[in-house]
């Protein structure tokens, strides 16, 4: 089970690092742009970013993966220490290729086990990596973009190092209401745009650029929105809503 879907970006941000993991105790519930930040070196910043991640106790988000050819994936991220998450998305628009493939899909762990949701059913998987790895063919790449960085996932050995040194950084701008850094990294007919919070160095927004012969100008952005660290969840939050999900963790 294999995926190459072209919006796994954070591999320019996580390198091969060991994960951090929260100390035990409580955390206060903060807004995502409560924390400090300013112009800084690339490499502190994605030092920053890494580091922000790991300090988390749970993560969860909205937003929106939007393409060229008018699709719209519409997800809801929910993440919490040490392997609870629930990434759930619906597609709209695009091609008739996806033209059935617009239910509401998931990928989930709510302690028992690593799940899968699509057209073809429920898909139980031997670890939290294959299953998120595999759901991001169908969800746009959001299960490979903040669950990767949150989770430390190495799915490309690529050195933190090689990485920021081979990234341009842009001029800043606005996601919404949030002052970024941007940067930009291009390769074999590829370019990776990644949007970070210059206050609270989370991942805001994502774009992929293709230009190579199998995805001629294919073009998608990844938005995330309505941010919020260290709520409270329990179990059951991780469990998908919908009835075919509660029977298969029953």
């Amino acid at each position: 089970m294999k995926s190459n879907h072209p919006l796994l970006l954070c591999r320019i941000i996580v390198g091969n690092s060991l994960a951090v993991l929260l100390a035990a105790g409580a955390t206060p519930l903060i807004r995502a742009d409560e924390a400090a930040g300013d112009n800084l070196p690339t490499v502190q910043i994605f030092k920053h970013v890494k580091d922000k991640y790991a300090s988390l106790a749970t993560y969860c988000d909205e937003g929106c993966v939007t393409t060229a050819r008018g699709t719209i994936i519409h997800f809801s991220t929910r993440l919490a220490r040490t392997n609870f998450y629930l990434i759930e998305w619906q597609r709209a628009g695009g091609s008739t290729d996806a033209a059935g493939n617009t239910g509401t899909q998931a990928a989930w762990s709510s302690g028992a086990g690593d799940f899968l949701q699509t057209e073809a059913g429920v898909h139980a998987f031997g670890n939290r990596e294959m299953a998120l790895r595999y759901a991001a063919s169908f969800s746009g790449g959001t299960t490979a973009t903040v669950p990767r960085v949150f989770f430390d996932l190495r799915w490309v050995e690529e050195p933190i190092e090689d990485s920021v040194f081979s990234v341009d950084r842009l001029a800043d701008e606005n996601v919404g209401e949030v002052r970024c850094y941007v940067f930009t990294k291009g390769v074999l007919g590829q370019t990776n745009k990644l949007w970070i919070g210059k206050q609270d160095f989370l991942i805001h927004q994502v774009r992929t650029v293709i230009s190579m012969e199998a995805m001629p100008g294919f073009t998608a952005t990844e938005t995330h929105t309505n941010i919020v660290l260290n709520q409270r969840f329990s179990r059951s939050d991780f469990v998908p809503s919908f009835p075919s999900f509660q029977s298969s963790e029953n």
